[in-house]
């Protein structure tokens, strides 16, 4: 059904994204063994502070979450392929030249889900980063756990189910106009 340059390109792109994921995923881990490993058991307590990393970190967890829900929606994804055009950037083209015009919606479908992943997957880091910060001034280790639990199951959540999007998309009628 589709042409083995379309799956090639379609594999290249979402092997990246994993390799990106894996990347930040173990960005995440490494905050937290650092922050194990630099960390003495002197606790210095600042609690107003420490509320106001609380409240960043909640809402910025709450903001990825509805983010992601909201940008890998079908009705969003959908709309997004009815106005796009099929024009490529010039170091596209000689790679979508031999392309139907259905395998280079979907090419163009698939650079656009990069975009939203990204997004909050850098959102998932800050959060890590928010306790991480928190964990340094505190000198105490335990300060970076909650952080690190929520940034880190939003990432395993937000994991990329990019196959299944794109076969989702392949039956909608957006791609045949």
């Amino acid at each position: 059904m589709f042409s083995e340059q379309y799956k090639n390109l379609i594999n290249r792109n979402i092997n990246v994204l994993k390799i990106v994921w894996i990347l930040l995923f173990v960005g995440m881990v490494f905050y937290l063994l650092l922050s194990f490993i630099f960390n003495s058991n002197q606790q210095v307590r600042l609690s107003r502070t420490e509320n106001i990393f609380i409240i960043i970190g909640t809402v910025i967890s709450i903001i990825s979450y509805f983010a992601y829900k909201r940008l890998l929606s079908e009705n969003f994804l959908r709309r997004y392929l009815s106005t796009q055009s099929l024009d490529f950037h010039d170091n596209e083209k000689d790679l979508v030249v031999s392309l139907s015009s259905k395998e280079k919606k979907l090419y163009k479908l698939l650079n656009h889900l990069i975009v939203p992943h990204i997004i909050v997957w850098g959102l998932n880091e800050a959060i890590v980063l928010i306790g991480f910060v928190l964990s340094y001034i505190t000198k105490n280790f335990e300060s970076i756990i909650p952080f690190a639990l929520a940034g880190i199951l939003l990432q395993v959540y937000m994991y990329p189910k990019v196959n299944k999007i794109m076969e989702k998309a392949v039956e909608w009628e957006e791609l045949d106009s």
